[in-house]
Parts: structure tokens; sequence; C-alpha cells
């Protein structure tokens, strides 16, 4: 359904699962994606964070946890996730290498800031 356009469907639809099956990984990452396609990282990330204290090694969750923790602010934890993604062969790590060297690229950029 999100793929189709229709986000606020399918976050019903997965909040219907979580009735269910509260701690659902899936389910869960499904909704921190939607979140922090709105902007929302602070709730994709409580999200997340609940998905690798369950399953650390959980790549997807990893590595949208980088993401959401970037967009917090706190670009130092975020470039730890990545490099530890980074060391795969999925395609969580084709995209974590991706962005590593995106931020390496950028003077002074988020890879290299100051925490929040």
């Amino acid at each position: 359904l999100a793929a189709c356009g229709r986000r606020d469907e399918a976050a019903k639809e997965l909040e219907r699962v979580l009735v269910l099956a509260p701690n659902h990984p899936g389910a869960l990452i499904d909704l921190a994606v939607l979140a922090l396609s709105r902007g929302q990282a602070t709730s994709a990330l409580e999200r997340l964070s609940r998905v690798v204290a369950a399953h650390p090694a959980e790549r997807r969750a990893l590595f949208y946890q980088a993401v959401a923790l970037e967009q917090v602010g706190r670009c130092a934890e975020a470039k730890e996730v990545l490099e530890a993604v980074a060391h795969g062969r999925d395609q969580y790590a084709v995209r974590a290498r991706a962005r590593l060297l995106e931020l390496a690229r950028q003077p002074g950029g988020p890879a290299t800031a100051a925490p929040a």
C-alpha cells in the first residue's frame, strides 16, 4: 500500500498488526520507514530502537536507525551504525557504504559535525 502512495492505509494496517503482535519487527520497521518519509524521525527512531534492542542483527532496522539518527542530529551515532551495517553483502550494506561515501565527501558535513 505504501509503495502505491497509500501511506495512511498502510500505516493503519501495520498498526493492526502491532495490536496482535506488539513487537513484530517487520511492522515496526515499516512504520518507522513511513515515519521517516513524513519527517517524523523521532517517532521512527523510537520504533527502530525497539527492534534493534530485541534483534541487534536486524540490518534493515539498523540502516534506518542510522537514517533516523542523522535526521535528529545524532550524526556521530549514525556514522557508527552505518559503519557496522556497511560490513555486510546485502542491499543495506551497499546503501550504508554509499551513504558513508556521501558523508566523507562533505567537508564539515554530518559525519564530522559535533553531536547535538
